[in-house]
């Protein structure tokens, strides 16, 4: 008995395959032309396509733009923290050494007296 249900599926399969009747699926004959009603909304859903992928564009620039600000800043940042460093170092080491020429001024005064 199932043999016979799978064999009218098959006919009844060929047959929608072979005409136009398959298009009862859609709610229109194949034949039909799109009303206008349907051209202006393909033409508006393009037209929406078209700006979600424009602002997702724009939305990728900015982004890049603020990473490579941030970037800089970061790079900035660590050359000024890393100049600072430089010039507290230099400045320790100006330090001690104008604290030992002191200690040698005083060190030759002693002996000279």
């Amino acid at each position: 008995m199932s043999f016979a249900w799978f064999f009218v599926g098959a006919i009844v399969a060929t047959w929608m395959s072979r005409s136009k009747r398959r298009s009862w699926r859609f709610g229109r004959r194949s034949t039909e032309q799109p009303t206008m009603e349907q051209l202006k909304r393909k033409q508006k859903i393009a037209q929406i396509r078209e700006a979600a992928v424009d602002l997702t564009l724009e939305a990728i620039q900015t982004a890049r733009i603020k990473l490579a600000a941030i970037r800089t800043v970061n790079a900035n940042s660590r050359a000024v923290l890393e100049s600072e460093t430089l010039a507290a170092g230099s400045t320790t080491v100006a330090s001690t050494e104008t604290l030992r020429r002191s200690m040698e001024v005083k060190s030759d005064t002693a002996t000279l007296v």
